[in-house]
């Protein structure tokens, strides 16, 4: 991976308008969950930094941690990939759903 590091202001509007968007997702996510959003916000954040972002084409998680995830479940059982393919339609249904 060549991920080269560029150093800005700590105040600039265009990057802090790009970071705001990215937290809409997640916003929608927790106003749809039935239970306190407090108890859903971990869940909700793993579900968000597991997912592939467009932009870089990579898990946030992997690149942290320069590996992929592998959740308990997916040992033992069918993983999300087959199973809600035909009820996602956005991104943040698709958080509300690996979250749950």
């Amino acid at each position: 991976m060549e991920i080269q590091r560029i150093q800005i202001l700590a105040y600039n509007p265009k990057a802090n308008e790009i970071i705001e968007k990215s937290y809409g997702p997640i916003k929608n996510a927790l106003s749809k969950m039935k239970e306190k959003w407090i108890i859903n916000l971990p869940a909700i954040l793993f579900t968000d930094r597991i997912i592939t972002n467009a932009s870089t084409s990579y898990m946030p998680f992997y690149l942290v941690y320069e590996r992929k995830p592998i959740l308990l479940v997916e040992i033992r059982y069918p993983t999300w990939k087959n199973l809600f393919t035909k009820e996602i339609e956005n991104r943040s249904k698709f958080i509300q759903l690996r979250a749950t």
